[in-house]
């Protein structure tokens, strides 16, 4: 037997008092009088308005001759059946599940869930966001990845952003996609890393490419910068704008891209500057292949020789503009290999996000 089930129906405790005072031939005022306690009182007892204390069901057993017992059941039971009658507790049972898999505050403020406390509301657009038909089996298909990751990333927050991902490049209609075409357009797409004006080209010169571009803000827990991998044929090149700065853009997408261009095969969520001592030859391989592909090894080397240890915001901002990139590009190489402080010259690191703010978590045009 289940002792779980409750009855359809429980009688209040007021109306078992109306019972007793009619067999008695009594009135509230009566009992009121009998029990020393005001008419009003009395009325809330019985229309359910006021619940049966210990200290009433004392008084209620010498008035009509039950026990106190008998009422403070009464009531705890009537109580008890109006609780589970209530919808709440199933709605805060299914909003703890939510909780449990998804972060929720962070989705509404991303506008990515609706900013509402109806849990039908919320869970229907986080099952339409994962593409499930049930909050426990939203995660299943669980991400097979490459992560550069150092800390332990929570892997039903990175699935949550590869799926806002897919829902803003679902549509794209892009060109054939060939490794071929890449590599030669490689040269094509780092020429606008002079200027900070030229990054809203990128988008639609990768899609020219057959590549699909995204940029998605990460989500706590993910700590990541960038990520590559394939939808329907065509790759797809997420950022996050973790770090809102040109070098980290520039960099971030030449290492996705030199994924491609490497042939590397899969996903990879990567960290991009969080990750010194990081092990793993595609990673390794990625990263050399972007750092050269901004700068010049041989001209850097030159660089650093004849400026190491004073560099000067001057001479940073004239190698940049004699290699055709922007001083952040420069600066962020410098301070990513432990030349120059994370601290200084500050004014040469232009933020990405504002030339790119009709692409920032939305789809392309």
């Amino acid at each position: 037997m289940d002792d779980n089930r409750m009855p359809a129906r429980v009688m209040p405790p007021g109306r078992t008092i109306s019972r007793e005072l009619e067999a008695r031939g009594w009135t509230q005022k009566d009992l009121a009088e009998i029990m020393g306690r005001p008419e009003q009182a009395i009325s809330q007892i019985v229309n359910g308005d006021k619940e049966i204390t210990p200290q009433t069901a004392i008084e209620l057993s010498k008035a009509f001759g039950v026990s106190a017992q008998f009422w403070s059941n009464l009531e705890a039971n009537y109580r008890l059946w109006l609780a589970a009658r209530d919808k709440e507790p199933e709605s805060i049972e299914r909003k703890a599940r939510l909780y449990s898999v998804a972060p929720v505050a962070e989705l509404k403020k991303n506008g990515w869930l609706p900013d509402t406390k109806d849990i039908d509301r919320l869970e229907q657009a986080y099952l339409e966001l994962m593409e499930a038909d049930s909050v426990d089996r939203a995660g299943e298909f669980k991400i097979a990845a490459r992560r550069s990751i150092k800390r332990e990333a929570v892997t039903n927050h990175l699935e949550i952003w590869v799926k806002r991902v897919e829902w803003i490049v679902r549509n794209y209609d892009v060109g054939k996609y060939s490794r071929k075409s890449l590599d030669d357009g490689v040269s094509e797409i780092i020429n606008l890393s002079e200027n900070a004006l030229n990054l809203d080209n990128i988008p639609f010169m990768l899609m020219e490419l057959g590549i699909k571009f995204a940029l998605v803000p990460h989500l706590s827990g993910t700590y990541l910068d960038g990520a590559v991998f394939s939808m329907n044929g065509n790759p797809v090149i997420a950022l996050t704008l973790r770090y809102d700065r040109i070098d980290s853009f520039w960099f971030t997408l030449m290492h996705e891209i030199a994924h491609l261009v490497s042939g590397h095969d899969g996903m990879y969520l990567d960290t991009i500057f969080d990750r010194k001592g990081l092990s793993g030859r595609e990673e390794k391989s990625a990263d050399s292949l972007a750092q050269n592909w901004l700068i010049n090894p041989e001209e850097y080397e030159i660089f650093v020789q004849n400026n190491h240890p004073y560099f000067r915001a001057k001479a940073i901002s004239g190698f940049a503009e004699s290699i055709g990139r922007h001083p952040s590009i420069v600066l962020g190489r410098l301070q990513f290999d432990g030349l120059v402080s994370w601290k200084s010259f500050r004014k040469l690191h232009e933020k990405a996000r504002p030339h790119l703010e009709a692409f920032y978590d939305k789809p392309i045009g």
